[in-house]
């Protein structure tokens, strides 16, 4: 509608400013939970390109001594809003259309079993952030210590 045009250009032209801010926020997160880089896999991209960070995403690696639900159902106790991932191939037109590709791609499957996001919108203040961050630190120490 002429409604919903008139919204997405003013939208557009606050893009520089709305992708500088979530990009703010992604950069503190990968700062903050860099720490746990031995269970989780946070977001990298090459220098020379760009990412929106539309969404925050998180795979739990191999060998963590917790699963995705024990993570994600923490944080959603605790008020931080998740979202699963969904891998292309595992989206219902692809499955009708072409069948379970998932077996055929183990790092696809890996990833929708593993793969989650947390929110990263350009009006996530600091306040926001150090919560979502101290939420994470609260998840790890209650993880056994290893001897």
């Amino acid at each position: 509608t002429e409604m919903e045009g008139a919204l997405g250009l003013a939208q557009f032209e606050e893009r520089h400013n709305m992708l500088r801010k979530r990009k703010e926020v992604a950069h503190y997160f990968i700062r903050t939970l860099k720490k746990f880089e031995k269970y989780l896999q946070l977001p990298w991209h090459p220098k020379h390109v760009s990412h929106a960070f539309m969404l925050f995403p998180i795979v739990i690696k191999e060998g963590a001594p917790f699963t995705k639900s024990d993570l994600v159902f923490f944080l959603e106790r605790n008020q931080v809003e998740t979202r699963d991932m969904m891998p292309l191939i595992n989206q219902p037109f692809y499955v009708k259309l072409y069948g379970n590709l998932e077996p055929k791609y183990p790092v696809t499957r890996w990833v929708n079993r593993n793969g989650f996001y947390i929110g990263c919108h350009p009006g996530m203040g600091p306040k926001e952030r150090q919560y979502i961050t101290k939420t994470f630190n609260a998840f790890f120490a209650t993880l056994p210590k290893k001897k």
